[in-house]
């Protein structure tokens, strides 16, 4: 939770600073309610997850951990390409 919200604040600033003034409001009602409905399902599927690996729960953590980074290692790559233009 604690990467979650700093990603949160971070992307938050990106967006007001990306977006038209006018628009502010709109794009990040969008990014919240995406996320706002995004997080059952992941709660969802760890649960899941964990049911699955019954006694490996390691697994699941490793595997959200690696994923975790590749979409770090993507959006930086995503907002250099943004900090370059």
């Amino acid at each position: 939770m604690v990467f979650s919200t700093i990603f949160a604040v971070q992307m938050m600033s990106f967006i007001q600073t990306e977006t038209p003034q006018n628009l502010i409001g709109k794009v990040i009602a969008v990014v919240l309610t995406v996320s706002m409905c995004a997080q059952p399902l992941g709660n969802a599927l760890y649960g899941a997850l964990f049911e699955i690996c019954k006694g490996f729960e390691y697994v699941v953590v490793l595997f959200s951990g690696m994923v975790s980074l590749m979409i770090a290692i993507s959006t930086r790559n995503i907002f250099k390409r943004f900090s370059a233009e």
